[in-house]
């Protein structure tokens, strides 16, 4: 018995119990795989609704969102970001990964600021690394520390925003999309790589957000 789709939806067919597959045997009965159509005014709204009722974790790469800020030539207010965002997304967590600089005085008023509105912060020592021309750089790399809590925290979100456009990450994302699981990512032009952005659900420009974003 054929199984037909409701109007508004395209259909693909395949046998019951056979997975990605078509036959022509009459050993189950033919099912309609129901895909929305692009010209269906309710998916939207469908998935929109899906999303906001999805448990969502944000995670942002201090150090990469840095250089990002710096490229853009404006800096981000955190409040604004998570007010606009918790009104698409039921946002369970935000984290914060960025390391510390001895001496730095702004730091502490920063990282106050950050608990004060709510967000998780995961702190750690810049490390001072001598270039060969003899100057000394800072570098804080959280990439380990976020891969680990994105592969730990699977199986209690389903969306997934990071704010990042390093492609150290396109491996756990493509993982992470692997188990049905979506991942949304926001970045500079200037910083976000070809390869994360081939690797997420969706990606946004920072830069189209400045309006909204910026303090």
């Amino acid at each position: 018995m054929t199984q037909l789709c409701p109007s508004g939806y395209a259909g693909q067919a395949y046998r019951a119990g056979m997975t990605g597959r078509k036959t022509g045997t009459p050993s189950a009965p033919l099912v309609i795989a129901r895909s929305p159509r692009r010209d269906n005014p309710d998916n939207k709204y469908i998935m929109k609704n899906i999303i906001k009722n999805s448990k969502t974790k944000v995670y942002i790469d201090g150090a990469n969102i840095f250089y990002a800020q710096k490229q853009m030539g404006w800096s981000i207010a955190w409040h604004k970001v998570a007010e606009i965002l918790r009104q698409k997304y039921d946002i369970s967590e935000f984290c914060y990964y960025t390391g510390i600089k001895a001496g730095d005085n702004k730091m502490p008023q920063f990282l106050k600021y950050l608990d004060k509105i709510g967000f998780t912060v995961m702190t750690k020592p810049l490390k001072e690394i001598k270039t060969n021309d003899g100057k000394m750089i800072y570098k804080s790399n959280f990439d380990v520390e976020i891969t680990a809590d994105l592969a730990f925290d699977r199986a209690n979100f389903d969306n997934f925003i990071l704010f990042s456009g390093d492609s150290d990450f396109d491996y756990i994302v493509k993982k992470m999309r692997d188990v049905g699981k979506r991942v949304v990512c926001f970045a500079s032009r200037k910083t976000l790589s070809w390869e994360l952005k081939l690797a997420v659900n969706e990606y946004n420009f920072l830069e189209n957000f400045k309006d909204k974003f910026s303090r």
